[in-house]
Protein backbone atom coordinates (compact mmCIF):
# COMPACT_ATOMS: atom_id res chain seq x y z
CA UNK A 1 0.00 0.00 0.00
CA UNK A 2 0.88 3.37 -1.06
CA UNK A 3 0.19 6.31 1.36
CA UNK A 4 0.97 10.06 -0.03
CA UNK A 5 2.27 12.43 3.29
CA UNK A 6 3.18 15.77 2.99
CA UNK A 7 1.29 17.32 0.41
CA UNK A 8 1.46 21.20 -0.72
CA UNK A 9 -0.63 23.23 -3.23
CA UNK A 10 -0.02 26.65 -4.03
CA UNK A 11 -1.61 28.71 -6.97
CA UNK A 12 0.59 31.93 -8.36
CA UNK A 13 -1.18 34.71 -11.28
CA UNK A 14 1.19 36.86 -13.36
CA UNK A 15 3.70 34.45 -14.31
CA UNK A 16 4.78 33.71 -17.97
CA UNK A 17 5.10 30.40 -19.79
CA UNK A 18 8.55 31.16 -20.18
CA UNK A 19 9.26 31.94 -16.42
CA UNK A 20 6.95 28.20 -15.63
CA UNK A 21 9.69 26.34 -18.12
CA UNK A 22 12.71 27.75 -16.21
CA UNK A 23 11.09 26.36 -13.38
CA UNK A 24 10.60 22.94 -14.56
CA UNK A 25 14.33 23.07 -16.62
CA UNK A 26 15.43 23.74 -12.85
CA UNK A 27 13.41 21.16 -11.78
CA UNK A 28 14.99 18.40 -14.11
CA UNK A 29 18.41 19.31 -13.20
CA UNK A 30 17.83 18.27 -9.95
CA UNK A 31 17.18 15.29 -10.45
CA UNK A 32 13.28 15.01 -11.33
CA UNK A 33 12.31 13.08 -14.20
CA UNK A 34 9.13 13.87 -16.22
CA UNK A 35 6.59 10.68 -15.38
CA UNK A 36 4.06 12.84 -17.89
CA UNK A 37 2.97 15.83 -19.83
CA UNK A 38 0.01 16.80 -21.54
CA UNK A 39 -0.99 20.02 -23.49
CA UNK A 40 -3.97 21.48 -25.25
CA UNK A 41 -4.90 24.60 -26.83
CA UNK A 42 -4.81 26.49 -23.42
CA UNK A 43 -3.12 24.66 -20.85
CA UNK A 44 -0.51 22.38 -20.25
CA UNK A 45 0.62 19.83 -17.59
CA UNK A 46 3.94 18.34 -16.45
CA UNK A 47 4.10 15.30 -13.01
CA UNK A 48 7.52 15.28 -12.21
CA UNK A 49 9.02 13.00 -10.21
CA UNK A 50 12.42 12.23 -7.80
CA UNK A 51 12.26 9.36 -5.43
CA UNK A 52 9.06 9.40 -3.56
CA UNK A 53 8.37 13.27 -4.04
CA UNK A 54 6.09 13.66 -7.19
CA UNK A 55 5.83 17.89 -8.04
CA UNK A 56 2.63 17.84 -10.37
CA UNK A 57 2.60 21.40 -12.51
CA UNK A 58 -0.10 22.74 -14.73
CA UNK A 59 -0.25 26.19 -16.36
CA UNK A 60 -2.41 28.14 -18.24
CA UNK A 61 -2.65 32.33 -19.80
CA UNK A 62 -0.28 33.09 -16.72
CA UNK A 63 -1.95 31.43 -13.90
CA UNK A 64 0.56 28.23 -12.22
CA UNK A 65 -0.68 25.56 -9.68
CA UNK A 66 2.07 23.18 -8.20
CA UNK A 67 0.71 20.48 -6.11
CA UNK A 68 3.67 18.71 -4.02
CA UNK A 69 3.55 15.09 -2.84
CA UNK A 70 5.40 12.65 -0.79
CA UNK A 71 4.63 9.28 -0.90
CA UNK A 72 5.40 6.47 1.65
CA UNK A 73 5.02 2.33 1.11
Amino acid sequence: MVLMLGIMQSFYNNISEEEIQKYIDQLKTLGYAEEASASESVSTGVLLRKDETWISIAYSEGGFGIRISVEKS
